[in-house]
């Protein structure tokens, strides 16, 4: 949001695809005026903070600023509705939660010589029990251009896949062959079966990149550098392989404090 107070500031024009228009103005006030957002909505805000606000509309009177609303769910509509623009513009914003091919858009305005950016909007959702196992690996699926995996422990573990189990180096072998970019860093050698299983997906050998480091503790999911999930999930079957709901362990945080213990003690 900054970048595009800056742009609006120094009277470049700026074309920004947004899910909706007054909720983005709103942001926008409340940027340039150290305003609470959740009050702006409201309205119930202070003479002082009337005032910050009364403050910003020259701002926004003199801004070169194109907001567009309109519902696209793909990156050609965000390219057809630009060639549609009648205005000049030096920079085109994207500001969405929907799940669209930004790497497409890259591609495309890199070709025709517009300035593209994406504005990050931060969103946190907490994630507890089964959805550990059903959220991510549904994440998984959905991945198109890279995969970042952090573990400490790593274990042979089998997942659903349609009416199959199937080991979750499956699911790895098959993102390597579209093509993804598949990253594991893990802090120890997995087992026996780990190793037998993986010897079975020869594309794994060449396109996976796997890296060992024993001082790894964290766990992480990096989704195609756009969703990221950390939490207390080793890649283990107690997390996210198929276990039954009794034998399942969601980290209630007991094996961190025994970590922390042992780490403090090296």
């Amino acid at each position: 949001m900054k970048r595009i107070i800056d742009l609006v500031r120094n009277n470049i024009p700026v074309l920004v695809f947004c899910d909706s228009n007054i909720p983005f103005i709103q942001r926008m006030i409340a940027v340039i005026t150290d305003v609470d957002y959740a009050k702006i909505k409201t309205g119930n805000l202070s003479e002082e903070e009337w005032e910050r606000i009364d403050n910003t509309a020259p701002i926004l009177e003199n801004a070169s600023l194109y907001l567009c609303d309109k519902i696209i769910d793909s990156a050609e509509g965000y390219i057809k509705e630009y060639e549609d623009f009648q205005k000049p513009v030096e920079y085109v914003l994207i500001d969405t939660m929907k799940n669209i091919d930004k790497y497409k858009l890259i591609q495309w305005s890199n070709a025709c010589g517009v300035s593209l950016e994406f504005i990050k909007t931060l969103m946190i959702r907490y994630i507890r029990n089964e959805e550990h196992y059903d959220l991510l690996l549904e994440q998984i699926a959905k991945v198109k251009h890279t995969l970042w995996i952090g573990t400490a422990d790593l274990k042979d573990l089998y997942v659903k896949k349609g009416n199959k189990a199937v080991p979750f180096l499956a699911l790895l072998d098959e993102k390597v062959r579209q093509g993804v970019s598949v990253r594991l860093l893990h802090a120890k050698e997995p087992g026996e079966n780990f190793c037998n299983d993986f010897d079975s997906y020869p594309a794994l050998l060449q396109g996976l990149e796997r890296s060992l480091c024993p001082r790894i503790h964290f766990k992480m999911i990096v989704f195609d550098l756009e969703a990221v999930y950390i939490g207390s999930e080793n890649i283990t079957g107690v997390a996210f392989g198929m276990k039954s709901e009794k034998n399942r362990n969601f980290g209630q945080g007991g094996h961190c404090r025994l970590c922390f213990r042992r780490e403090k003690r090296l």
